[in-house]
């Protein structure tokens, strides 16, 4: 899962950094269609909170319809050191949050580790 959740990262960065308009609407078609159609459930261990992950998880909420669960795993380690790892994986969470949905029923889950 983790190789298919890395190729599916990189189609997202390659998709979200499209230059030209066939490009995007290719990939929106591509994308939609084939990857995020099926997909229920979502792992992400080590998140660090960057601007990255956020676009990966927007992009990932707005085009997975049939998407059920995120699971978002933080430790001490991969959070930023000179700040509370508590207090940034709820500002993380917040923004997540405020993200549109294509599936009402998605439920979001952040641990620490």
């Amino acid at each position: 899962m983790t190789d298919q959740l890395g190729i599916l990262f990189l189609l997202c960065q390659k998709h979200l950094k499209s230059s030209t308009k066939e490009e995007e609407e290719w990939g929106n078609q591509f994308v939609t269609r084939e990857i995020f159609g099926k997909l229920k459930s979502v792992e992400i261990k080590g998140i660090e909170g960057s601007e990255d992950e956020l676009k990966f998880l927007e992009f990932v909420l707005q085009k997975a319809f049939v998407l059920e669960k995120i699971t978002i795993t933080a430790t001490s380690a991969t959070m930023a050191p000179s700040t509370d790892v508590l207090d940034e994986l709820a500002e993380f969470n917040e923004k997540i949050g405020q993200f549109p949905r294509a599936s009402s029923s998605v439920a979001i889950v952040s641990k620490l580790s």
